[in-house]
């Protein structure tokens, strides 16, 4: 782009204005350079550029009138001019269009579209200015420029008039030159110009609309779209400043600003204007109020029920109309509220109903991060594993209600004895967790036992000892060789069941990466295996392929794990994940799992629910819950695209990455209804070919390793 920057020559003080920039925008370099020297001389600051392209990269908020030859190459001056009309932050700059052409329909065309006025070319020295001026609201200088009555073609006869309203009106104006005539122009042009500032201010309103749908659809935070609504207010509404209040309980805070300082929370019901807002949501309907300082405050509302407020300081000269704000504040108001709807079901779908506190799922979203953040820097975290002791009793004994009661005051207690930064979370039925970061065992030990006496007091207080209710605390800190968010837990866990075994009411240790086999093995497990044995009989009593399929699986899984460098804890969860990765097939209807046909996409779907089948299906029972994640896991892919979560990388667990391999091999070295079993070499191509993607590629060798 080539665009020619002529300096301003005359003394601006002569003209008693501050220098305004025009774009002059013309293929024709003598027509342009005349037009640049005329107004240049006049105190303007000209820019000319040579054809639409280089206008529209040259168009910005700064520029105070358009000079726009109608006939260029490329793209023609009306395009532009149209281009600008739908765009909030150019819609508003003057444009005169200055053309040879005389054809009446093209000219009538380019006033519809918002030119302020025509300049017929070749361009005559006093018509340009007294346009100009009118056009940046310096008026006329008759001493400079001629009189008015010389150069405006509304106040001379009709000789004077642009050729398209000549023809447009007709020649009777030309031999009648009445004054009346002429009135009578002036208000068709101040209707088309009042027109035109309507279309402008549509043009606007479309655009913040569509606007303000892409942000909602992008799943924006309340925040941004808050901010997104007070931007496009500037533009649509012509505000200066802005705030946008949202109730929080009895007051109103200010969810962003616009030009202002941040407000105080204000009362809602004190005496200030968007306290009165709130009070009248359902009355004011889309009106608004205003005080004496030109601050309105618009309610934002949706179905009469309130989302915010939204409090603008207008211009007194160009104030929008009443119309314009309305529809603008609905479609704001809708944003808003599906912004802040979207944002409480995130919520609800990470926080126990009961406690307030996170669930396993918040939980797993905000200890992965923490995590990967402790290892990069090297860094310290540490977690506990809370469980309520004898707490069945209390549901026996009192009832669920009182049961309930106790969990909302240990969740309480937890939240209150800890530091902001550490996380808390209800883990199950009784238990819970909680992270804490930069915090090595030592310190996390004399956290924990905070806890235990905190609780333990809270509850004798609150049942006036009535219920002995004591907790138990397991300790597990970050491995500097392992850690992952399911083995922390884990570990911290099987301290707590070590505690458990030990009398209750006490803390016990654990760290991750010098875990004793005796010790990880919950004791329900290691008297009574029969959970697991009747489960697998149970799915081959319905299709035999999948309990000899499981068998198989789980005995491959705790081979590779033990060739991966794996600990006894990891071993032993990595076989009996393999025994139980199919369980969910149980509920599985027999025509899918026996059919002879690859499966259609229906019964791919059906197929593909087994996951959360099982997973839910060994949650529920205290002798395989600690399989629920790994169930549940099992058909993710290491690149993301598995289901049901889309997990990636080191999000899988371990050991359902490793079943998810000897899952894939098991399959291929099997014959089935449709196809026969793989030869080795085709086996080996294929594990290899979906390394990085389906598979972990470091589990894939250890696979190989182990079969050859």
């Amino acid at each position: 782009m080539e665009i020619v920057e002529t300096a301003a020559a005359q003394d601006r003080q002569a003209t008693g204005f501050e220098s305004e920039r025009i774009l002059i925008v013309d293929d024709d370099p003598v027509s342009a350079a005349l037009a640049s020297r005329v107004l240049t001389r006049e105190g303007y600051d000209c820019q000319i550029a040579q054809d639409g392209d280089e206008a529209w990269e040259a168009l910005g908020p700064d520029v105070s009138l358009v000079l726009l030859d109608v006939m260029m190459p490329g793209k023609s001056g009306l395009e532009v001019l149209r281009r600008m009309r739908i765009d909030p932050i150019l819609a508003g700059i003057p444009v005169l269009l200055a053309t040879s052409v005389t054809d009446p329909a093209i000219q009538l065309r380019g006033l519809g579209l918002g030119a302020q006025g025509i300049v017929p070319k070749p361009i005559n020295r006093k018509d340009l200015l007294v346009r100009v001026r009118k056009a940046t609201g310096r008026g006329t200088d008759p001493s400079q420029v001629g009189s008015t009555e010389e150069s405006d073609p509304l106040d001379g006869d009709a000789s004077d008039l642009p050729v398209d309203l000549r023809e447009i009106f007709g020649t009777g104006l030309e031999d009648s030159g009445t004054r009346t005539d002429r009135l009578t122009i002036r208000q068709l042009l101040a209707e088309r110009e009042a027109l035109n500032r309507r279309l402008d201010a549509g043009y606007r309103l479309l655009t913040a609309i569509l606007r303000l749908h892409q942000m909602v659809g992008a799943g924006l935070a309340p925040d941004r779209i808050a901010t997104g609504i007070l931007d496009l207010a500037k533009n649509v509404l012509d505000a200066s400043q802005a705030i946008l209040w949202v109730p929080h309980g009895r007051e109103l805070h200010s969810l962003a600003v616009l030009n202002v300082a941040e407000p105080s929370p204000v009362s809602r019901d004190g005496a200030s204007l968007p306290s009165r807002v709130t009070r009248e949501w359902s009355t004011l309907q889309g009106e608004d109020v205003v005080d004496g300082e030109r601050w309105s405050h618009f309610p934002l509302s949706v179905a009469s029920e309130g989302v915010g407020v939204l409090s603008l300081r207008l211009s007194a000269q160009r104030p929008p109309s009443r119309t314009l704000s309305a529809l603008y504040c609905a479609e704001a108001a809708t944003a808003l509220d599906a912004s802040l709807r979207l944002r409480e079901a995130q919520s609800e779908a990470l926080t126990d109903p009961l406690t307030g506190l996170l669930n396993r799922r918040g939980l797993d979203q905000q200890l992965s991060p923490l995590l990967n953040h402790a290892r990069s820097v090297g860094g310290q975290l540490s977690v506990l594993f809370v469980d309520l002791d004898h707490f069945k009793k209390v549901n026996d004994e009192f009832g669920h209600d009182r049961g309930d009661a106790i969990l909302r005051l240990v969740a309480g207690t937890l939240s209150r004895l800890v530091r902001t930064v550490d996380v808390v979370a209800r883990y199950g039925g009784d238990e819970f967790v909680v992270v804490l970061p930069t915090t090595d065992t030592q310190t996390a030990v004399r956290v924990a036992e905070r806890i235990r006496e905190g609780v333990s007091t809270a509850i004798r207080s609150d049942a006036a000892g009535t219920i002995p209710i004591t907790v138990t605390i397991g300790v597990s800190s970050l491995s500097e060789s392992r850690g992952r968010a399911s083995e922390v837990i884990a570990a911290a866990d099987q301290a707590m069941l070590k505690g458990k075994t030990s009398g209750r009411n006490r803390i016990e240790t654990l760290n991750t990466g010098e875990v004793p086999e005796s010790a990880v093995v919950r004791p329900s497990l290691v008297g009574t295996p029969s959970a697991l044995r009747a489960l697998l009989r149970t799915l081959g009593s319905r299709h035999p392929d999948s309990e000899s399929h499981s068998v198989a699986v789980g005995a491959l899984s705790a081979r590779v794990a033990r060739r991966m460098g794996c600990g006894a804890a990891e071993i032993r969860v990595a076989g009996q994940g393999g025994l139980m990765h199919d369980i969910g097939k149980l509920y599985v209807p027999l025509e899918i799992l026996n059919g002879t046909e690859p499966l259609t996409s229906d019964e791919r779907e059906t197929m593909d629910q087994h996951t959360n089948t099982g997973a839910d299906l060994v949650d529920s029972l205290p002798e395989t819950r600690h399989l629920t994640d790994l169930v549940r896991a099992s058909q993710e892919h290491f690149d993301g695209k598995g289901y049901p979560d889309g997990l990636a990388g080191d999000e899988i667990p371990l050991t359902a990455r490793i079943i998810s391999v000897t899952d894939a091999y098991h399959a291929m070295v099997s014959n089935r209804p449709y196809r026969s079993a793989l030869p080795r070499d085709a086996i080996r191509e294929e594990l290899r070919r979906y390394a990085g993607t389906q598979f972990d590629p470091d589990v894939v060798e250890a696979l190989l390793a182990v079969i050859a």
